[in-house]
This record gives structure tokens, C-alpha cells and sequence, in this order.
């Protein structure tokens, strides 16, 4: 009777685990909404610390791309989008990086961006996680300083 009921325990766990993980294989799914503060580097890259992240705080270090598409009618003025690979560094030592794309705007003497991205890869707690953040920034042309609202969808996978 005891191996019954610890088979059965044991099925009940099981049950349970994939109910709660899903049969794909993932695990805890967390809701993302941090900020970030930093400087552009001047060299294509940012370095900022993520404040209000959860899983995600500590440092961003991002390298970006800046794309020109051909004017459109009818203005025919150039339109410009932004490339953004982030790595999060947590305290931990754990990192999660994601690649994202969006439009550039310039404004006087500043610009801003959103761009939206899927998770690309990651080490630690993150490995195999999957997901997708946006970036929504602006940075003072003539400081660098840059401001960043990070949120998003985070599912790490099963140990």
C-alpha cells in the first residue's frame, strides 16, 4: 500500500510539474519592466546599469548599428532605423542577450528609439531562456546620456 501511494505521489508530481512548466520544455515565465541609465561610449556601444530589473538588474552593455533606408515619397526625406544587440550582466554572473530593431527619430540636440527584439542567448539562469524585451530610449546628443525603459516577456527553460 505504502509503494502505491508513492507511486502515486511521485505521478502527482510529475503531473503537476507539467502543468506548471509546460510540455515544452520551459519553466517560470517572468513579466519585465525595468529602466536603464548610462552613457554612449561614442564608439557604437552603451554601457548603462538596469535599476527596478528583477531577474535583470545590474549592467547593459549594447552595441548598435544605425541604418539609413532610401527617402520615400512623397517628403523623400531618409528614414532611420536603429540595431541594438544588449547583454544583461547580472550579479550572479548570469547573462541574457537579445537582439532588437526599430526606428530612429532625431529630435534637437537628442533622439529616441524603440526597438523590439527576441532573446538571442544567454548563460546561467538564462540559458535556453526565450522571450522578447523593447527598448524604448532617448540620449542627449551633446552628453550621451542615455535613458532606457526595458519591458517584455522572459521564459527561462526547465534545469
Amino acid at each position: 500500500m505504502k509503494k502505491i501511494a508513492r507511486l502515486l505521489s511521485v505521478s502527482f508530481l510529475f503531473l503537476f510539474a507539467g502543468v506548471m512548466f509546460g510540455a515544452s520544455g520551459h519553466g517560470p515565465h517572468f513579466k519585465v519592466n525595468a529602466t536603464a541609465s548610462g552613457q554612449d561610449n561614442g564608439d557604437s556601444t552603451t554601457d548603462s546599469q538596469v535599476a527596478r530589473g528583477g531577474l535583470l538588474h545590474g549592467s547593459l552593455e549594447s552595441s548598435f548599428v544605425l541604418i539609413v533606408a532610401d527617402p520615400i515619397p512623397p517628403d523623400n526625406t531618409p528614414h532611420y532605423f536603429i540595431e541594438k544587440t544588449a547583454t544583461f550582466m547580472t550579479a550572479s554572473g548570469s547573462t541574457l542577450t537579445v537582439t532588437a530593431f526599430g526606428p530612429l527619430e532625431f529630435g534637437t540636440g537628442s533622439f529616441s528609439y524603440i526597438a523590439t527584439g527576441a532573446i538571442t542567448g544567454g548563460t546561467g539562469r538564462f540559458a535556453d531562456a526565450t522571450g522578447t524585451l523593447t527598448f524604448q530610449g532617448t540620449e542627449d546628443g551633446s552628453t550621451g546620456d542615455l535613458a532606457e525603459t526595458i519591458t517584455g516577456d522572459i521564459t527561462l527553460a526547465v534545469p
